[in-house]
């Protein structure tokens, strides 16, 4: 990824209220689907008090919910929303913006200056 590219993502991100970390889960709950925090901070190499804070956060942005295990209630998922898949969508394939001027009619031969 070069420069340009992820000053973009990381402006992109920052728009949507999404720290790094933050956008990170992201991407790792939408390649495995729904995720334990305890694996969520194994993935990211962060601390689970690290992963409360960042799934506090998807889920008050509803980019994410909770869901606790049906075998054991200790066990805490994590999974994307579909606003969550929307928004990494946006976030990581972002549609090219319109053009700034769009002309309404094509120009008249009268109208063209020869360069």
């Amino acid at each position: 990824m070069t420069t340009i590219a992820l000053a973009r993502l990381l402006l992109f991100a920052r728009r949507h209220q999404l720290k790094l970390n933050t956008l990170q889960a992201l991407a790792v709950l939408q390649s495995n689907g729904p995720t334990t925090c305890h694996d969520l901070a194994a993935e990211l190499d962060v601390s689970s008090a690290a992963v409360t804070c960042i799934g506090d956060r998807l889920v008050a942005l509803n980019l994410a919910t909770r869901t606790y295990g049906k075998a054991d209630r200790r066990m805490i998922y994590l999974t994307l929303t579909h606003h969550g898949q929307v928004t990494l969508k946006a976030i990581l394939h972002p549609e090219p913006s319109a053009p700034a001027h769009k002309p309404t009619r094509p120009l008249a031969p009268s109208n063209l200056v020869p360069v």
